[in-house]
């Protein structure tokens, strides 16, 4: 009996309708919060990579004729040649047996 009374005076009264909404709020209020920074971190991620990108790649209308732009190695990994090797010898077609 006497640790069922200890146990019921530790354990907390139910909360009011009034606790709850004010718990309600600090909960959306903070994952309002989180989400903004979560979004500045974006934004600020996004805006680096972008100046990171435009120092790598050569302005095109600063090129002179002379210069030529060659993409990075690391820029074709993962690429398939878009043309396929041609062989050096043709084989001759077979005459059209056309009716």
């Amino acid at each position: 009996e006497s640790r069922a009374s200890a146990a019921r005076g530790r354990v907390p009264a139910a909360r009011t309708t009034a606790d709850t909404e004010e718990i309600r709020a600090a909960v959306a209020e903070a994952l309002a919060d989180e989400r903004e920074r979560e979004l500045a971190e974006a934004r600020a991620f996004w805006a680096a990579q972008e100046t990171r990108d435009a120092s790598d790649a050569p302005l095109l209308l600063g090129l002179s004729d002379s210069e030529l732009f060659l993409p990075r190695q690391a820029d074709l990994v993962g690429l398939e040649p878009a043309i396929e090797p041609v062989a050096d010898t043709e084989e001759p077609s077979a005459p059209d047996s056309g009716p």
